[in-house]
């Protein structure tokens, strides 16, 4: 499906403004954790699906869970809505660990035909105008260089972040921690003056019709790093 980046994006922007009236007064400046070690974990998340659904489940072992999702030709993924003021508390982190990547071959992140990762990390800043709404997606990629920022091919206002790439970690916990001002700096070319909206994370291989298997645990948004 040529277009679900884009959806994804309209999406979550969408389910922001729905709500919006519900907790105008409430949810500013937040700082969440989600460490998912319940099986209901996912209950407070939203799901979206694009094109089939990814398989996504709560495993625990030896009391610690995660989030298990595993991708047939299928791309589906979940957000969570909150509200915080990044220029005051810039820092989200999160483990993930990637088992499959989706058989792309190479790697063109201007390519629709290759729009697939391992995994992604989304962090959404809405605009009062969609067309000012933000996104910055963080990927796990089995080829494209770690700090390449490119458009997505579906707008310039998504911006796919390589934050981590190759094989060589592949199967293992990986912890990533991200600065959001400067990131969002780098992505965009000016200053961060937009709020943080909605989290959210996916893997998929509907591009390519193969998949993906992936974890995601802890994450953490909205913080200052402790001195």
């Amino acid at each position: 499906m040529r277009v679900k980046s884009t959806i994804f994006l309209i999406a979550l922007v969408f389910a922001l403004f729905i709500m919006a009236a519900i907790d105008r007064d409430s949810g500013r400046d937040q700082k969440e954790l989600f460490s998912f070690s319940e099986q209901d974990a996912l209950d407070k998340w939203k799901e979206k699906i694009f094109k089939g659904k990814v398989d996504y489940t709560i495993d625990i072992k030896d009391s610690e869970g995660f989030v298990h999702g595993i991708s047939q030709q299928a791309a589906s993924g979940y957000y969570y809505r909150l509200r915080y003021n990044p220029r005051e508390k810039p820092w989200i982190s999160w483990k993930w660990k990637v088992i499959k990547f989706p058989d792309k071959k190479r790697t063109d992140i201007k390519d629709p035909d290759l729009d697939d990762y391992g995994a992604r990390v989304y962090v959404v800043f809405p605009s009062g105008s969609f067309l000012n709404s933000k996104c910055i997606e963080y990927v796990w990629d089995e080829f494209a260089e770690e700090e390449t920022v490119e458009s997505s091919p579906y707008s310039k206002n998504l911006k796919i972040y390589v934050v981590r790439s190759g094989r060589d970690e592949m199967g293992q916990w990986v912890y990533e921690e991200r600065n959001l001002v400067d990131d969002y700096k780098k992505a965009f070319g000016y200053n961060l003056k937009l709020n943080v909206g909605a989290v959210a994370f996916m893997t998929d291989a509907d591009s390519v019709k193969d998949t993906s298997e992936a974890f995601f645990d802890e994450i953490r948004i909205g913080y200052k790093k402790e001195k």
